[in-house]
């Protein structure tokens, strides 16, 4: 009977039987009392396979089957043998040392059973320690090792078809609609994506994680796929440019418009009526200024929708994030007007901005558009820089209204440069002592993400294809020059129509714009 463990491990009649296999003899100890441990630790690791309990002969009514040993490896000096580093199984001891101990000691509070493990060299691991019940609604979650770490009833679904399923359920929400917390997807649609401006705000769009793309509209090149006309975008999306006639507005939350000047106004009212809700950030230069007249004299034509004008948010978010959250319509700022604003509007926040201001500012062909010209052919501008628009350009109508200056305060001329994208504007502050002007760029700028400030000149190669903006300071107690370094098509266009956005939407500012341009 003591050899079903009923006689309280005390006694036996006779010396202890040992399996075949066992390299070290195993004392017989009491159920809860452990040799001293050997310098090792006792982590989850497995034994080798010589201390693995074999069978008893005579006592597990089993005859003990003697395998011949397998040949070694010949093994080579200062080389390991082969599986050294191999994990080992070792296995719960039997049923019976789930007990409670001596009969003969008195009863511990704890009449819980104790598991205890096998561990090398034939002895018995110490008790596992019971782990407090967590509460069952974290239960079964979290990652182990190895194992994956989403739910396990999403285990076998594929990530796009999960993406897939998300925005299903973004589309079977009504236009206009709040989501519910689960969901932050938002229904976009783009009028006139087939340009520069409107393919870089695509290739945005479509990494933008809580963006359903809908539809992309072009009058020249409906019915092609988009991969077609844009190719760097082949394999991320499969729709194509559709009529701007046939775009249902009422099927999105906002809408980027990337058309032509003077184009917008005679779209705009057409889609709020369709959809009152519809959020709208307008790319072009049709709504960026509160002055019909102004705009008039500036385009050269009257504007058709000038009702609309009061309700449009000028969208140079640096400075206007707080009204820009609570807007439904924003005009985003030309390129060379978000240029001239990165340098002066932290001079008027701190009341430096006086006297007369000179600045120019030197583009790439990206910036006349995607319709080739005389002045944006390759031979005539690959080695050529030139000025245009002297004191006149159009931009300067809103950037004078934005900080309230007038063409005798703000002398800006507009050169065209020998590359493809990008601005860099150079402004002169007469009298004006350049350690201040680095603490205005600092301080206005110190909560942008999207905005940089260096001591000195920065590199337009840093900025080209980011949405980033880096401004710059140097001069002398007397005189100042401040820097500005933008990409047109980004940051002055793009980029920046998505962080306003993100604003409206009530996102995080810098959902889908964290792209770092190269160094070289």
């Amino acid at each position: 009977m003591h050899v079903v463990g009923q006689d309280a491990r005390r006694v036996r009649d006779h010396p202890r039987a040992r399996g075949p296999r066992h390299r070290h003899p195993r004392r017989q100890a009491h159920g809860r009392r452990l040799p001293p441990r050997p310098p090792r630790h006792g982590g989850p690791r497995r034994a080798a396979h010589g201390v693995v309990h074999g069978l008893r002969p005579g006592i597990d009514g089993a005859v003990a089957r003697h395998r011949p040993r397998r040949p070694r490896c010949a093994r080579v000096p200062g080389r390991r043998s082969p599986g050294h580093d191999r994990h080992r199984a070792r296995r719960r001891r039997h049923g019976r040392l789930r007990r409670h101990g001596d009969p003969a000691r008195p009863a511990r509070r704890d009449r819980r059973a104790r598991v205890l493990r096998d561990r090398p060299r034939g002895r018995v691991g110490r008790q596992g320690v019971p782990r407090a019940r967590g509460h069952p609604a974290g239960r079964d979650h979290g990652a182990v090792h190895r194992h994956d770490r989403r739910h396990r009833l999403r285990a076998e679904e594929p990530r796009a078809a999960r993406r897939e399923r998300v925005l299903a359920r973004a589309r079977a929400r009504p236009a206009g609609a709040e989501t519910d917390g689960a969901s932050t997807v938002i229904r976009v649609g783009v009028f006139g994506g087939s340009g520069y401006a409107g393919g870089e705000l695509l290739r945005y769009l479509l990494g933008h994680p809580d963006v359903d793309l809908r539809f992309v509209t072009s009058r020249s090149s409906a019915g092609t796929p988009i991969a077609a006309q844009l190719p760097n975008l082949a394999g991320f999306t499969s729709l194509a440019f559709t009529d701007p006639l046939q775009a249902d507005v009422r099927v999105v939350d906002a809408a980027f418009m990337a058309l032509e000047h003077n184009a917008s106004q005679d779209v705009v009212p057409a889609l709020l009526a369709a959809n009152p809700a519809l959020k709208i950030v307008d790319l072009a230069g049709d709504f960026r200024t509160p002055d019909p007249a102004g705009y008039e004299r500036c385009y050269g034509r009257v504007h058709s929708a000038a009702g609309l004008l009061p309700r449009f948010v000028y969208g140079f978010t640096e400075a206007a994030r707080d009204r820009v959250r609570g807007a439904q319509l924003v005009a985003n700022p030309g390129c060379f007007a978000t240029s001239l604003l990165l340098g002066l509007w932290p001079l008027k926040e701190a009341g430096l901005l006086a006297g007369t201001v000179a600045a120019t500012g030197i583009t790439g062909s990206t910036g006349a558009g995607v319709k080739l010209t005389e002045t944006t052919h390759h031979p005539h501008r690959a080695t050529n820089v030139r000025a245009y628009k002297a004191l006149a350009h159009q931009h300067m109508l809103e950037v004078h209204h934005f900080l309230g200056t007038t063409d005798s305060q703000l002398l800006f001329v507009p050169q065209s440069g020998p590359f493809a994208r990008g601005i860099f504007t150079t402004f002169v502050f007469p009298g004006l002592d350049a350690a201040a002007l680095g603490r205005a760029y600092a301080e206005a700028y110190r909560d942008a993400p999207f905005v940089k400030v260096v001591k000195g000149s920065p590199e337009l190669r840093l900025v080209q294809d980011t949405p980033f903006g880096i401004v710059g300071w140097d001069g002398r107690a007397d005189a100042a020059c401040g820097f500005a370094a933008i990409d047109n098509l980004a940051k002055g266009a793009a980029t920046q129509a998505i962080q306003n956005f993100n604003l409206m939407c009530g996102l995080a500012e810098q959902a889908g714009l964290r792209h770092a341009g190269g160094f070289v």
